[in-house]
């Protein structure tokens, strides 16, 4: 009896591995075209200050090179490069005129991330997938909006980027961090994609609002970029 048993247990794991390889993801080169909603917020840490941002909403679109190994079932590589939006909003105080005001702030980014991952097809024509891995980005264009709530001082705005020694509303051009992504594929085609990004670079680094800062006698906290986003993708 226990040797039937064995038997019939060996013969249901052959069929699920036979099933499984069944679904295994073609090996080779694809793309994807990819457009999605970014929700980021800066991290502040460091001089005894440790928080999050208010969230603002973006965007992102872009493309992305996908190599699924021949010799690894399941495994593969991406390289993408994509514009995304990305930014926080909070309250404060002006310290010049002594009234509140929402600061806003909307930096746009060329991205490019590469990421190692898994996907396991679940069905014929579903497949699941995770991958991580580094992104590096460069600073386009965008800007620091300050809006008061009183009428005694109007609305001002700072651009990012310029290169502008002078300009205390500037942040960092380049950054760099860690991505994960996790998601579902329908019919090789068809993707919905949940990721999330942690910067490692201080957004504040060596700029002049930091300098400002120390030279009056305050140390800024490390400010850094923090994006969740959903995404829709297709594989051509």
């Amino acid at each position: 009896m226990k040797k039937f048993m064995i038997l019939v247990l060996a013969a249901l794991m052959c069929a699920g591995s036979a099933k499984a390889l069944e679904y295994v993801p073609e090996p080779g080169f694809s793309v994807q075209g990819l457009f999605g909603m970014n929700i980021s917020n800066f991290r502040y840490t460091g001089s005894g200050a440790n928080s999050l941002t208010d969230p603002k909403a973006g965007f992102n679109i872009g493309l992305r090179g996908e190599y699924m190994l021949p010799s690894c079932y399941g495994v593969f590589v991406n390289l993408g490069v994509g514009y995304t939006m990305k930014g926080a909003k909070f309250d404060a105080l002006n310290s010049d005129a002594n009234l509140p005001m929402t600061v806003k702030y909307r930096p746009y980014y060329i991205e490019i991330p590469l990421h190692v991952g898994y996907r396991y097809n679940v069905l014929e024509n579903l497949g699941v997938y995770a991958d991580f891995g580094p992104y590096f980005a460069i600073g386009v264009n965008g800007k620091t909006k300050y809006d008061f709530d009183s009428d005694a001082m109007e609305d001002f705005s700072h651009k990012f980027f310029r290169n502008d020694e002078n300009e205390l509303g500037s942040i960092q051009r380049y950054d760099f961090g860690l991505g994960f992504r996790v998601g579902a594929e329908y019919a090789d085609h068809h993707s919905l994609t949940f990721s999330f990004d942690w910067g490692l670079t201080d957004m504040y680094r060596d700029n002049y609002r930091r300098r400002h800062f120390q030279e009056a006698g305050f140390e800024l906290p490390k400010l850094k970029n923090f994006n969740a986003g959903i995404t829709y993708g297709y594989r051509f």
